[in-house]
């Protein structure tokens, strides 16, 4: 609504300040190799260039590790509320070293909620 998501870059722009409440889903359609995969929540403030973890000393992003072993079908997902201002920017980075493999056009969702 309102043109906050951008569809070329992935990010959420707020267009007005409060509490978002953020749903990531991801469902990974293969996955090998040893590692970890982690679809990360990142924070862009209005006028930076950094994207940060917006988490510090708060909610923590969820790590699965290498016991996972070679397959398909694995899902992640979670809720974090973030206060944003006007012009900050949500986006979710697959920061992993394993080797994913993940359909675009059905294999995830966000669903965002403000209050």
């Amino acid at each position: 609504a309102a043109g906050c998501y951008n569809t070329s870059t992935g990010a959420y722009e707020a267009q007005i300040a409060g509490w978002y409440m953020f749903s990531v889903a991801v469902r990974y359609d293969q996955i090998s190799g040893t590692g970890y995969v982690r679809p990360q929540l990142r924070f862009l403030a209005n006028g930076s260039s950094t994207w940060v973890y917006p988490h510090t000393g708060g909610w923590v992003d969820p790590i699965y590790g290498s016991d996972l072993g070679t397959g398909y079908y694995l899902n992640i997902s979670y809720t974090v509320p973030m206060y944003m201002n006007v012009g900050d920017q949500v986006r979710v980075f697959n920061n992993g070293n394993m080797t994913t493999s993940v359909n675009h056009d059905e294999s995830h969702f966000g669903c965002i909620f403000m209050g």
